[in-house]
């Protein structure tokens, strides 16, 4: 892993975002890209797009990721990708308003992608009607509102952009090399992320695994 670690510092880190096609799209996607352009230090940060399509084969999905340091996207089959991501890589997912469950996280802990996410504010008004009124946990437990809920668009927002930057900062900017701006210091070293039994819980403690409930 340190061999790995090593390694990607002589070249550029790579974002990849994996926009879907019908639902549960990021709806701001360009206000986000350029809100993590903003942030990330340009000549140690590429920002690549991928745009869900049924004709691109699993090869050329494997090409476009075998070297990414971060596969964002909203939450979905897609995020199975992370089967083609590196060792110690990030998964950060933007779940839909008032919708979460752990999916990948367990299976990205066993495989070595380091798990996170966020949840998205409501992107409409009637979504914001609708669900304002009613806890994660309760949503989840009911099938008409955790299906409404789950093929809403997301928006990834400030808060969720500092919390990505944070776990970016903990994996990659930990051990003295250069820093991220916007980003505190952080005393979690990698190894002990790496270990953690927990890792798909964001270490900052933005959501509660226990209420399911998140903040966007």
């Amino acid at each position: 892993l340190a061999q790995q670690m090593l390694l990607r510092k002589t070249k550029k880190f790579k974002m990849v975002l994996y926009q879907r096609d019908i639902s549960r799209k990021l709806a701001n996607e360009q206000e986000a890209i350029q809100m993590l352009t903003d942030r990330l230090p340009s000549k140690d940060w590429e920002i690549k797009i991928i745009y869900h399509s049924s004709q691109r084969s699993p090869c050329q999905l494997a090409h476009s990721l075998h070297d990414a340091d971060v596969l964002l996207t909203p939450h979905g089959f897609q995020s199975m990708l992370l089967l083609f991501l590196p060792i110690s890589s990030i998964l950060f997912e933007v779940f839909p308003y008032k919708y979460f469950k752990r999916g990948y996280g367990p299976f990205s802990n066993e495989y070595g992608v380091v798990h996170s996410g966020v949840m998205s504010p409501a992107t409409t008004w009637h979504t914001q009607i609708l669900l304002s009124q009613i806890s994660t946990a309760s949503c989840m437990d009911s099938k008409m509102c955790r299906g409404y809920a789950r093929n809403s668009d997301v928006r990834l927002t400030e808060h969720g952009v500092k919390r990505l930057l944070e776990l970016i900062h903990q994996i990659y900017y930990s051990q003295g090399s250069l820093e991220t701006t916007s980003v505190t210091n952080s005393n979690i070293s990698l190894s002990q992320l790496m270990n953690s039994a927990e890792r798909s819980i964001p270490i900052s403690g933005f959501y509660s695994s226990a209420s399911r409930s998140m903040l966007y």
